[in-house]
Parts: C-alpha cells; sequence; structure tokens
C-alpha cells in the first residue's frame, strides 16, 4: 500500500482530503485559542476558560460518547453545534468510504437457517434493510457479519461520506468565526466598547433627541 506522513494512509483522494481537513483542524485550533485569549481579563483566567470550553467542543462530537447514546438534550443542539462533529465526521467518513470490511471468526453470529431455506434467502430482506453480509460457514450454519464496508460502520456513528464537502465548508465557517471573535474582542479592548458607551450615554441620547427636535422646527 501506497503511504503519505509515514503513517499508512493511502494516497489519492483521501490522502488530499486528509490534508485538507488537518489544515483546517489547526486553524480552528490556534483561532481557538486567541478567540478564548481575546475576551479574557489576563493569562490566568484564559488558561481556566481553555479546558472549560474544550470540553464541550469534544465531549459532544459523537466519538467520546456515541450520537445513539447522547442524552436527547445534548443531541439534539450541542452535537450539532460542536466544531469537532464536522471536523471527525470528515475524517472518518473519508477513511473508510468503500473499504470492505471481512469480520474475525468471534465476530460472526452463527445462527441455522429455517428448513428450506439457504442462508442467503433468509437474510436477504433483512441486510437489505440493516447491512452487513452473511456466509455460509465450513459447519453449514449460517455466519452474518454486522458490516459489509466501511460506509456501513460509520453509518453506526452517524458519520456519512455524502458529508465531507459540508463538513469541510463548516469548518471554515468555525474558523471565520473564530477570527472574528479576536477582531471583535480586540477593537472592543482598544477603545470600542468606550465608543459605544458613549453613544449609547444618556448625555448622548439627550443630545440627538435635542438635534432631532431642532431639525424638526426649523423645518
Amino acid at each position: 500500500m501506497n503511504q503519505y506522513w509515514g503513517v499508512g494512509f493511502p494516497t489519492g483522494f483521501t490522502a488530499g482530503y486528509m490534508f485538507l481537513m488537518t489544515c483546517m483542524f489547526e486553524l480552528f485550533y490556534i483561532g481557538f485559542g486567541q478567540a478564548i485569549a481575546s475576551f479574557s481579563a489576563n493569562d490566568l483566567l484564559a488558561s481556566l476558560f481553555v479546558p472549560f470550553f474544550f470540553l464541550f467542543v469534544v465531549a459532544f462530537c459523537g466519538v467520546v460518547v456515541p450520537y445513539a447514546a447522547l442524552p436527547t438534550f445534548w443531541r439534539s443542539w450541542m452535537y450539532w453545534l460542536t466544531p469537532f462533529h464536522y471536523l471527525l465526521e470528515g475524517f472518518l467518513a473519508a477513511v473508510t468510504h468503500g473499504v470492505p470490511v471481512i469480520c474475525d471468526s468471534n465476530e460472526l453470529a452463527r445462527f441455522t437457517p429455517p428448513p428450506g431455506q439457504t442462508c442467503s434467502s433468509y437474510t436477504d430482506q433483512f441486510i437489505a434493510q440493516a447491512g452487513g453480509y452473511v456466509q455460509t460457514g465450513a459447519d453449514g450454519l449460517c455466519e452474518f457479519c454486522q458490516y459489509a464496508n466501511g460506509d456501513q460502520f460509520a453509518a453506526s456513528f452517524n458519520v456519512f461520506y455524502s458529508n465531507i464537502w459540508r463538513d469541510y465548508g463548516l469548518m471554515w465557517a468555525y474558523c471565520i468565526f473564530n477570527f472574528g471573535v479576536v477582531f471583535l474582542c480586540s477593537w472592543l479592548y482598544l477603545g470600542g466598547a468606550r465608543k459605544i458607551r458613549k453613544v449609547f450615554s444618556p448625555k448622548a441620547m439627550k443630545q440627538a433627541k435635542m438635534a432631532k427636535s431642532s431639525s424638526d422646527g426649523a423645518v
């Protein structure tokens, strides 16, 4: 098998996509750290904020706790909000797409087909709905494997290959958001907050009201 980065992944589209997503991850965590620093009063507070926010980013992405096992409350919104959901879906979907699965002997479910039916005829309808494959063992028993390919395995984590470019685009959106927070908080710290307070101060609002009254009177 051809390799890249010395870790054994295949070359081609999968390698290119993994490289793009890795670059996006690096941009994300740089912006994520800078965003937290930008609204923290000092280094100590920033160091306390990082694990707090990172816990929410990681804990609900569907890997630490699988999607099906997440409580309904968190699955309904936090799972879709965390950027790691889209990052890991892109990684896992790209690597497992189209990869055949061959179960070991200890992973197969064995059973006897009903009289007059073969393993294939007995399980065809079930496999069409649930996935996997069935074969006839040397002892005549049916042997069922839960997954036939990597896409079926990934689907058990709510990961789908058709979403990989959506995931890549959303990682761009999260990176832009992080740096947007950096610029906004920096602007507020460097005088923007004072300008906003000045605009909405009672004195400024009174002056604006008087100016409007004078303009209406002149008309």
